[in-house]
């Protein structure tokens, strides 16, 4: 009896497992598909890094998974590169990434990204909508000529993903920030934005 208990529970644990969003959901979908280089922007168009859901900020390179967790709940996952929380917002219609690189970030926020078509990824529900706001730039349903107008870049005609970057040195440190769009029918239904400060 035992035995069969232990056998069910290992089952159960294996199948919970198999089901949880992994970054071969949008993550990992998405960057595969991202192969145009990145365009050069100016400071006026500077790429957001901080953003606020509610009373609650959340800032790339500073808020940590733990203080996104405690806000929203679900479980942190991890593979040998990244950590990661995953929500799908039903109020929102909307699935969230919210990840840290293992090996610079230590645990803080590295990348958001967010999906209006990636619904099907098994990720947490979370404890109150996320309703993100901060984000100054086309987000998700504008056209590829909205995005064009607004970073007064060409029209990226056929890809199926287009990279915006800014970077600012200073005598002690690099900063660079960098925001993918994803479109499916010439809109956007994915982006990302991300931060990666090194030194000198």
């Amino acid at each position: 009896m035992i035995k069969m208990l232990f056998v069910a529970l290992c089952g159960a644990l294996l199948c919970q497992q198999a089901v949880a969003a992994s970054l071969d959901g949008f993550g990992r979908h998405y960057n595969a598909r991202c192969a145009a280089p990145a365009a050069k922007i100016d400071s006026e168009r500077a790429l957001p890094a901080k953003f606020r859901s509610r009373n609650f900020p959340i800032v790339l390179e500073r808020t940590t998974l733990d203080d996104i967790q405690q806000q929203f709940k679900g479980d942190i996952q991890k593979n040998d590169r990244e950590e990661w929380l995953c929500y799908h917002s039903q109020a929102e219609n909307l699935t969230w990434w919210f990840i840290s690189r293992t090996d610079i970030e230590h645990g803080n926020l590295s990348t958001i990204m967010l999906s209006a078509i990636d619904n099907k990824a098994h990720c947490d529900i979370p404890a109150r909508p996320i309703y993100l706001s901060g984000v100054t730039v086309p987000s998700l349903g504008a056209t590829r000529s909205e995005v064009a107008d607004y970073f007064k870049s060409p029209a990226s005609a056929r890809a199926s993903c287009q990279q915006f970057e800014t970077r600012a040195d200073s005598k002690d440190e690099s900063t660079i920030n960098a925001l993918r769009y994803y479109y499916e029918n010439n809109q956007v239904a994915g982006m990302s934005f991300e931060q990666l400060t090194t030194n000198g």
